[in-house]
């Protein structure tokens, strides 16, 4: 297993990109006071109201005053919301490799073992034949299935 799942697994960039795409998103519909701050994962307004600050006669910047702090955790929350993802598919995929792995290791070739080599494979065979009677009523079935398909497309055919 990976030692930083985080820096070895493209998925967990992915979702930190995603999630800042999705804040940036809907902080730009909402025109909202940070607006012009990159991220903004579930903190609603963390800074006072945008102001302008003038550079020179003719420009000037608009800045959202966040702090360094708000804006590490904002990066926390997202890193973690994303870690969370990657730990989460990988335990999935352990768990479903584990389980495969001890049902056809211990269960599945266990009972073939056993149910070889105690009786022949001619009687096998025939307590895995399908009875007459069952046989019977699939076929009675799959007639009738046919019957009422013709009669259908003959109706069709009159309409």
């Amino acid at each position: 297993m990976e030692r930083r799942v985080f820096t070895l697994n493209h998925y967990y960039m992915d979702t930190v990109n995603n999630i800042k795409e999705k804040n940036k998103k809907k902080n730009d519909e909402r025109g909202g006071i940070n607006a012009a701050s990159p991220l903004s994962f579930t903190f609603g307004s963390l800074g006072t109201p945008s102001t302008l600050v003038p550079t020179n006669s003719t420009s000037s910047i608009t800045y959202t005053a966040v702090s360094n702090e708000a804006q590490a955790a904002k990066d926390i929350q997202i890193a973690l919301h994303a870690y969370s993802k990657v730990v989460e598919k990988r335990m999935t995929d352990n768990i479903g490799q584990t389980c495969y792995y001890h049902f056809i290791t211990k269960c599945a070739l266990k009972m073939d073992q056993f149910l070889s080599s105690s009786m022949p494979p001619s009687q096998l065979v025939q307590y895995m034949r399908e009875p007459q009677k069952q046989t019977y009523l699939r076929n009675k079935l799959t007639h009738s299935i046919q019957a009422c398909e013709e009669a259908l497309q003959l109706g069709l055919t009159y309409m």
